[in-house]
Protein backbone atom coordinates (compact mmCIF):
# COMPACT_ATOMS: atom_id res chain seq x y z
CA UNK A 1 0.00 0.00 0.00
CA UNK A 2 1.31 3.41 -0.90
CA UNK A 3 -0.06 6.88 -0.21
CA UNK A 4 1.20 9.24 -2.91
CA UNK A 5 0.18 12.45 -1.12
CA UNK A 6 2.44 11.73 1.88
CA UNK A 7 6.26 12.17 1.92
CA UNK A 8 6.80 8.60 3.14
CA UNK A 9 4.08 6.03 3.60
CA UNK A 10 4.41 2.34 2.94
CA UNK A 11 2.43 -0.50 4.47
CA UNK A 12 3.81 -4.03 4.40
CA UNK A 13 2.58 -7.34 5.76
CA UNK A 14 5.93 -8.36 7.22
CA UNK A 15 8.50 -6.95 9.60
CA UNK A 16 11.41 -5.57 7.56
CA UNK A 17 13.27 -4.70 10.77
CA UNK A 18 13.59 -8.43 11.52
CA UNK A 19 15.59 -9.08 8.33
CA UNK A 20 17.67 -5.90 8.43
CA UNK A 21 21.29 -6.13 9.51
CA UNK A 22 24.03 -3.51 9.67
CA UNK A 23 25.93 -5.16 6.81
CA UNK A 24 22.75 -5.78 4.74
CA UNK A 25 20.02 -3.24 5.48
CA UNK A 26 16.55 -4.18 4.30
CA UNK A 27 15.53 -1.90 1.38
CA UNK A 28 12.35 -0.80 3.18
CA UNK A 29 14.33 0.26 6.26
CA UNK A 30 16.97 1.91 4.08
CA UNK A 31 14.29 3.87 2.22
CA UNK A 32 12.73 5.03 5.48
CA UNK A 33 16.08 6.21 6.86
CA UNK A 34 16.92 7.97 3.60
CA UNK A 35 13.51 9.71 3.54
CA UNK A 36 13.95 10.81 7.17
CA UNK A 37 17.37 12.31 6.43
CA UNK A 38 16.03 14.13 3.35
CA UNK A 39 13.07 15.43 5.36
CA UNK A 40 15.37 16.74 8.08
CA UNK A 41 17.61 18.45 5.51
CA UNK A 42 14.66 20.26 3.94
Amino acid sequence: VELNCHPFFLAVQFHPEFTSRLEHVNPVIYGFIKAAINYEDN
